[in-house]
């Protein structure tokens, strides 16, 4: 028996064990504390995007967004994701079905990315643990990750295939010379795979290229990992550019391609560098107060892991190119795209927080134990901190239940308010409207989901380097009446734009809004429309002139 108990713990102090531990703490965690029980899918945006996607192809219908008017072709997201919420419904056959699935499975493809990243710290990096612990795990121990993780969304896959990979990479020179060429295509393809999940994913390919090219590979297994990335994706945009090609595609702002948000012809170098400057404001705003109730030391200790990460990043840029490369390529990506969420910037934290432990682990190995002993002491400190931290970030979110003003912006705390107004809305709407009436209503996917209808947003999103389709007040509103033949509009968040849109139709053309009936709970607006086509296409013609910010 003794002996038995001595191998056990053996084994479970060894790099392996230990990440088998990580797995178990961060799976029991997420499955312990997560709310999705509370949520509606749709009410935090794109994960009702990617459910209704899922079930489109579950149901034989296609890459078509079912709840736009027309069902359109998809331009903008990946396939991967859907695909796996396709397999998700089958297995379900509901939205709900759906749902608790995936807050059972991403929990567990989180832990198992912690796990692979802690492996790869201590058996290839020999980072210290106190270390790994604050920098690589710390960052699943966000509240706000909490919420992400465990709804529809791609950030949990889009981590696994990512750690999947840079597993793979420094799993590479233990493999016989014979069996290298089948390890280097199974990278290929998760590489491949990776991107199909998330877009973003498009950073790991000149990264792991500058490790080929710098290693000791031949040109054929060269040649192997790029086929074996490249083939799916061109196959995949070949596919996609013909589905495309048949339509119908929807001209709706948010509905249109990355390449087209991101479009160098439509934005100059003042326009990017403002929009750098916008993002990085926004998340040191957004996830300084997950650190901390002081604002200034919240926001400085972001900035200082955002620096760090970016700093290491250069640092290993010749020793561990892969690592650094895809770490840095992903933040600067993030730091440029026309849209900030802080899931973004989140999901690039743990491994960025393991090229900070690569580079602090053979500096560490030079010092004295003293010294190794204090920096372990600050570290597990620092996590304590963090994870202190969360319970106010998790009553800060629950409290907007309690229409509390906000302290600071926490994605539960959104969740769950669109979750209600989804939820009110939808009823309203199944009770009053016919399953042939079109709406425009934010959350437009999620009310698709809970009361059949097809909807248009009435806010959004945007491109931050564009010129917003409010620009010119009614010419949104209008458009969409004529294009989507919109029978209501229900407003619950009244952001100038559509405010001004409404204000405009109603004073140009007197009597295509009238009272709609009876307002659900968060709707401040319920509008019935009655198409005046000759009004509504002088508020509709199209502008000249570029687009610009």
């Amino acid at each position: 028996m003794s002996v038995t108990s001595s191998r056990f713990r053996a084994n479970l102090a060894s790099p392996a064990g230990e990440a088998l531990l990580v797995v178990g703490v961060i799976l029991a965690l997420y499955l312990a504390l997560n709310l999705t029980e509370a949520m509606l899918l749709g009410a935090f945006g794109d994960e009702g995007v990617y459910t209704v996607l899922g079930k489109a192809i579950a149901e034989g219908q296609g890459y078509r967004s079912l709840y736009l008017p027309g069902e359109p072709v998809q331009v903008k997201y990946p396939p991967g994701l859907p695909l796996i919420l396709a397999l998700f419904w089958r297995l379900g056959g509901s939205v709900e079905a759906v749902q608790r699935i995936v807050s059972l499975i991403h929990p567990a493809v989180v832990a198992t990315t912690a796990g692979l990243l802690w492996w790869i710290g201590r058996v290839r990096l020999a980072a210290p643990r106190g270390l790994l612990l604050l920098f690589v795990v710390g960052p699943f121990l966000f509240e706000a990750a909490l919420t992400y993780y465990t709804l529809p969304l791609s950030e949990p896959w889009f981590m696994l295939g990512w750690s999947g990979s840079l597993a793979l990479w420094y799993y590479l020179p233990s493999v016989p010379a014979q069996a290298r060429l089948r390890w280097l295509l199974l990278l290929g393809l998760l590489l491949a795979v990776t991107i199909l999940i998330r877009t973003q994913a498009v950073v790991l390919l000149p990264a792991f290229a500058a490790g080929l090219l710098l290693g000791r590979y031949s040109w054929r297994e060269r040649g192997a990992v790029a086929a074996a990335a490249l083939v799916p994706l061109l196959a995949w945009a070949v596919y996609h550019h013909g589905l495309l090609v048949r339509g119908p595609v929807s001209t709706l702002p948010d509905e249109r391609s990355y390449l087209d948000w991101v479009s160098i012809r439509s934005a100059g170098l003042s326009a990017w560098f403002a929009q750098v400057q916008d993002n990085l404001n926004t998340y040191l705003g957004k996830l300084g107060p997950y650190l901390s109730g002081n604002v200034l030391l919240g926001r400085a200790t972001i900035a200082l892991w955002l620096g760090g990460l970016m700093l290491a990043s250069l640092v290993l840029l010749v020793k561990q190119p892969v690592l650094a490369l895809s770490t840095a390529g992903a933040l600067l990506l993030t730091l440029l795209w026309p849209w900030a969420q802080d899931r973004l910037v989140l999901s690039v934290m743990p491994m960025g927080g393991l090229t900070i432990c690569a580079v602090l682990a053979p500096v560490l190995a030079r010092r004295a134990p003293r010294i190794q002993r204090i920096v372990a002491y600050v570290a597990m400190a620092g996590l304590a901190l963090l994870v202190i931290r969360q319970p106010d970030v998790r009553r800060e979110g629950i409290g907007a239940l309690e229409r509390r003003p906000y302290q600071f912006y926490t994605p539960l705390g959104v969740t769950l308010i669109n979750s209600q107004f989804i939820a009110h809305a939808a009823a309203w709407l199944r009770a009053h409207t016919a399953p042939s009436d079109r709406v425009m209503i934010d959350g437009h996917a999620g009310i698709y989901l809970y009361s059949g209808r097809q909807a248009v947003p009435a806010n959004p999103s945007e491109s931050g380097l564009k010129t917003s389709v409010f620009a010119r007040p009614g010419y949104y509103l209008a458009s969409r009446i004529l294009q989507d033949s919109l029978t209501y509009v229900l407003v619950g968040l009244y952001n100038p734009g559509i405010v001004r849109d409404l204000e405009t139709v109603r004073r140009e053309c007197p009597g295509v809004l009238a009272w709609g009936g009876v307002s659900p709970q968060d709707s401040r607006a319920i509008l019935r429309v009655h198409r005046d086509e000759a009004c509504l296409r002088l508020l509709a013609a199209p502008a000249s002139g570029a687009e610009t910010r």
